[in-house]
């Protein structure tokens, strides 16, 4: 599975993860990037490498935060 961080449609940041053939896993990722108000910016899952599932469950939660730095 790759999931990749997006800003103004440029993927600026990417994850990978395979879990060698388990059936659960996980996975997390750090990333500083420059924006401006007014960017857009988001998370997909990448254009290759995008076999299994995301799953936000009562087991586990998938999530995305951001911070503004002054």
């Amino acid at each position: 599975m790759k999931t990749e961080l997006l800003v103004d449609n440029n993927v600026v940041n990417w994850i990978y993860f395979n879990p060698s053939n388990t059936v659960q896993g996980s996975v997390s990722g750090t990333s500083v990037v420059h924006v401006d108000q007014g960017d857009d910016v988001l998370i997909r899952t990448g254009s290759s490498f995008h076999g299994g599932n995301i799953v936000s469950d009562s087991i586990g939660k998938s999530s995305f935060a951001g911070w503004i730095l002054l």
